[in-house]
Formats: structure tokens, C-alpha cells, sequence
């Protein structure tokens, strides 16, 4: 198989979480490059691309987040599977669609809450088997805007009408909230990150106490690694 590329947009390391994990109990080769610092390969062969979050903003001129736009673009565009997550959601979007997708918040949308599937996810692979409303952690400046015809919104919320989408060209999706932390991953971001959330306005205290697992929400990792195996052995079976 070839390798799983994960791109960690953070600027320092973060908690484990349940992607990491779960590639773990594959033994898939993962590639990981921490984005701020090394340069992204110039390889397109890999069989699937996470892209994570970051405390930057996706329209933003940096040479590292300007490259990161579009290497994405080149692996969507080739077929790869590519799944991205609150930055990396907006950063994909980018890519596909024009920076103009992705917009300032008038607020901050942050804390636990419910959002909604669309009748269009009723056939889409990365929510197969999810329930129609899933509680889960948000914390985002920014967003994806709906509109573009060639994004197709899987899951909103009354806060944000864009919280989970997929690209009509390949098997591209976003995902805005934070399913990726069990309730001990979230509270261990909550104390790592103190400093940062308390600095927008965030009691972590508070956060750390009404944490929940968000369980069902993370099966997202779990469907998208299904769609990067069947997609490996459908292209080995062709060779």
C-alpha cells in the first residue's frame, strides 16, 4: 500500500487523537509532515491526505500555507482521498474552490454542540452509519461558505450552515468541528491550550467539566479510512 500522508498544520505537538490511533492499529506507512516547519513532498503517490487544524487562517499569505493550497489541489484533482479537518477543512476548500470560500466569523463558534445531516449524506460513504444529529466540539474563526456548485453541504448547524462537505469532483470532504478527541483528548487540549482559549474568551474549566466523548461524530476517521482502503485495493486489482 502506499503511504498515508498526515499533514499537521500545528505549530506544536498536540494530544493524541483517534486518527492517529487508528492508523496505528492498521500499521499503515504514514507519512507526517509538520507543515510550519518542512516542506511538503512533491510526491502525489499516497493512498489518502489528512489535513488538520491550526490556529491560522487559510487565506493567509504564508509560503507555508500558499504551498499547502496547492499541493492539496493536485492530490484532490489526482484522485487521492483527501479528508480535512477545522483549518485543514477551510485549507482544502481553499484549494478547490478560490480563497473566497473561506470567511471571518462575525463570532466565534466554540463549546459543544449539535449538528445536523443533510438529505444529501444519506448515500455519502464518509457519514455512512452516523445518526442524523451528532453532538460534537466546536472551536472556529473562521469558515467554508456554502454556494460553490461544486460542493455539496453534508451537515450544518444553527450556528454555521457549513459544518461537514464534500467536493462533486473526487473523494475530497471537510469536516468543521472537532470529533477527533475522546472526552480525555479534549480535556488534555483544554489544559495544554489553556493559555490560547482563555485568551478568546474560553473557560476551560467550565469546558473540561461539560466534556463529553463525542463518540459517534468520530466515526468519520473510521468511514474515511474505509474509503482509502477500498480505493487501494480497487486500484491494485486494476494494475
Amino acid at each position: 500500500m502506499k503511504p498515508f500522508l498526515y499533514i499537521d498544520n500545528w505549530n506544536r505537538a498536540q494530544p493524541r487523537n483517534r486518527l492517529e490511533q487508528l492508523l496505528e492499529e492498521r500499521a499503515w506507512p504514514v507519512e507526517r509532515i509538520r507543515a510550519q516547519s518542512s516542506a511538503l513532498p512533491a510526491s502525489l503517490e499516497y493512498c489518502g491526505v489528512f489535513v488538520g487544524p491550526s490556529d491560522s487562517s487559510a487565506y493567509d499569505l504564508d509560503p507555508w500555507i500558499v504551498e499547502q493550497r496547492g499541493t492539496l489541489r493536485c492530490l484532490a484533482q489526482s484522485g487521492v482521498p483527501v479528508l480535512g479537518l477545522c483549518f485543514g477543512s477551510q485549507m482544502l476548500g481553499a484549494a478547490l474552490f478560490g480563497v473566497d470560500v473561506v470567511q471571518r466569523r462575525r463570532a466565534r463558534e466554540s463549546g459543544f454542540g449539535e449538528i445536523v445531516r443533510a438529505p444529501s449524506a444519506s448515500d455519502d460513504p464518509l457519514l455512512a452509519n452516523l445518526p442524523d444529529r451528532l453532538n460534537v466540539f466546536h472551536w472556529h474563526g473562521d469558515e467554508v461558505v456554502p454556494g460553490h456548485p461544486d460542493m455539496e453541504v453534508l451537515a450544518a448547524s444553527a450556528a454555521c450552515s457549513n459544518q461537514i462537505w464534500r467536493w462533486r469532483g473526487g473523494p475530497a470532504w471537510g469536516v468543521q468541528p472537532h470529533p477527533e478527541y475522546d472526552r480525555a483528548g479534549l480535556c488534555a487540549w483544554f489544559s495544554q491550550d489553556e493559555e490560547r482559549f482563555r485568551a478568546a474568551g474560553y473557560d476551560t474549566g467550565q469546558a473540561a467539566a461539560a466534556a463529553v466523548d463525542c463518540g459517534p461524530a468520530a466515526a468519520v476517521f473510521e468511514n474515511f479510512l474505509v474509503i482509502v482502503a477500498a480505493q487501494a485495493a480497487a486500484t491494485g486489482r486494476r494494475r
